[in-house]
């Protein structure tokens, strides 16, 4: 799982967030929120997201990983109160991350999966919340980011369990 927002040297300060990435192996999801937000009916400039997309990122069974998620759970529950973003599993609290340099996403991929990843920053740096329809590129980069999350994540968890580290 992965996050996406207009970075902040457009104006206009923090951003709501505009995509959520999701990932479950084979297939990628995104979701280009700054097209579902609701108003909050009591709270302003606070946001309500589909009951659907809501049920997944709390669905008890279904594991949302990522690089730093939990800040990013954390900006989705400031931006959209009720948004419980749970079970998380969060790639910085793992031992195998605290024993890696560099800690990129680009550099974990590398180390533990032996794939270099392109990460171009033009992408990277896209304003996603104005983009009216995402580029093949915008889409590979927002796929590819919550995919290798989740590879890196299953690839220290294997490696875990070899060496017995907790």
């Amino acid at each position: 799982m992965d996050l996406e927002w207009r970075p902040n040297f457009y104006g206009g300060g923090e951003s709501p967030t505009a995509m959520i990435q999701l990932c479950n192996g084979p297939y990628a999801v995104l979701f280009r929120t700054h097209k579902l937000w609701q108003r909050h009916p009591h709270l302003e400039n606070r946001f309500v997201l589909p009951p659907e997309l809501l049920a997944v990122l709390r669905h008890p069974n279904i594991v949302k990983v990522g690089v730093a998620l939990r800040d990013d759970a954390k900006r989705l529950m400031i931006e959209c109160p009720g948004s419980f973003i749970t079970p998380i599993e969060d790639i910085h609290e793992m031992p195998l991350y605290h024993r890696t340099f560099p800690k990129s996403l680009l550099a974990l991929t590398a180390i533990y999966l032996g794939v270099r990843i392109d990460k171009g920053k033009k992408v990277r740096l896209s304003n996603w919340a104005t983009t009216k329809k995402l580029t093949e590129r915008q889409i590979q980069y927002a796929a590819t980011d919550a995919w290798a999350s989740l590879a890196v994540y299953e690839r220290m968890r294997e490696l875990q369990a070899l060496h017995h580290l907790y």
